[in-house]
């Protein structure tokens, strides 16, 4: 039933943004060498619309192509379905490049819904440079500004100032919802570099909520820091930069919004 009411929510979303049109970057061929060029909150869209919107490349070939962002792009007023759904099976596996240009005002609003964010769902994907300014995110479950769920990703050079990230469920942090890793065979996640001042938000039944990340496991965090209000009523498992600790290697990161993590 809730995939069910994911999916129609994003048929409902694929009609308001469809009054834009999703519109293919004009330069790139999505290769290493040649980048898509993401200029518009269109070319944006593009990535991540379905394959009724766009048949060709499918959604799967291009969640697993490289971006470079070559502007400044506003999303005002434009409601934002995730890159990347793990429940539909569709992870982001590709290389997004912001090259320190803003997307400004993201909303991404699925208050019943998990794996919420810029990108819903990441596995092996780098994201690097990537600049949010007043993000609006809410969902239940793994919620973050940038990543609901990342599994293997590096993620470099990623900053998000003001705005906020609301949770009712579990692992909800100001960047990254949740950085796991399902298997001892696969890369962890590393984050670098990255610096967030956002408030978030958990519910009251909620637990894992963190500044930078809510539930971090086998992760390598290095020369990051929260900046953050973290506001809770009654979650478990709270802190100013990680919300749930386990087996990660964490080098030059502090916060300002609570304790450094409330268990290791």
């Amino acid at each position: 039933m809730k995939k069910l009411f994911f999916t129609l929510m994003l048929l409902w979303t694929s009609i308001l943004v469809n009054a834009q049109t999703a519109t293919p970057p004009a330069a790139g061929d999505g290769s290493s060498g040649n980048p898509y060029q993401i200029a518009t909150a269109e070319n944006l869209y593009w990535i991540t619309a379905n394959n009724a919107v766009v048949p060709s490349p499918t959604q799967q070939q291009r969640l697993e192509k490289f971006y470079i962002q070559t502007a400044d792009i506003d999303m005002t007023g434009i409601p934002w379905t995730p890159i990347g759904i793990l429940i539909d099976g569709f992870n982001f596996s590709g290389n997004y490049n912001g090259q320190g240009y803003s997307i400004s005002s993201l909303n991404v609003e699925f208050p019943l819904d998990n794996q919420i964010g810029m990108f819903g769902s990441c596995q092996g994907a780098t994201l690097q440079n990537v600049k949010l300014v007043n993000p609006y995110v809410e969902g239940t479950n793994n919620v973050g500004a940038l990543i609901g769920v990342s599994e293997g990703c590096s993620v470099t050079n990623c900053n998000v100032e003001g705005g906020s990230v609301l949770g009712t469920g579990s692992s909800v942090g100001g960047l990254i919802g949740n950085a796991l890793r399902t298997s001892i065979t696969l890369t962890p996640t590393s984050v670098s570099g990255c610096n967030v001042s956002i408030n978030v938000t958990g519910g009251a039944s909620a637990s894992y909520i963190g500044g930078l990340i809510g539930s971090s496991s086998y992760t390598t965090l290095q020369r990051s820091f929260a900046n953050n209000v973290v506001n809770t009523v009654g979650a478990q498992y709270v802190g100013g930069l990680i919300g749930y600790c386990s087996n990660n290697t964490i080098s030059k990161c502090y916060s300002t919004g609570g304790s450094w993590v409330d268990r290791l």
